[in-house]
């Protein structure tokens, strides 16, 4: 797997998460994951690393697949509105 891309709405709040299999596991989590996350003119990014269960549940939790190009404009976005202040 190279990257995935998903994204989840829930109460006007966007969430865009590219995923990256990390080439050593750690324990249980196999994934590192950098979310936007996009709450109206709030936008913010975090990094953590996830499990695959985790990942399964996020499917599970209404996260759908989108493209590339689709994170990058979230990732463009929040440094546009954060270079603002």
């Amino acid at each position: 797997m190279k990257h995935l891309y998903v994204k989840h709405t829930v109460d006007k709040t966007d969430i865009y998460r590219k995923l990256v299999a990390l080439p050593v596991p750690h324990g249980e989590f196999t994934y590192e994951s950098t979310d936007i996350i996009a709450e109206g003119d709030f936008w913010q990014m975090n990094q953590h690393t996830i499990s695959y269960r985790e990942l399964l549940s996020m499917y599970e939790d209404g996260y759908h697949t989108i493209e590339k190009e689709e994170y990058d404009r979230a990732e463009a976005w929040l440094k546009h509105s954060t270079n603002q202040g």
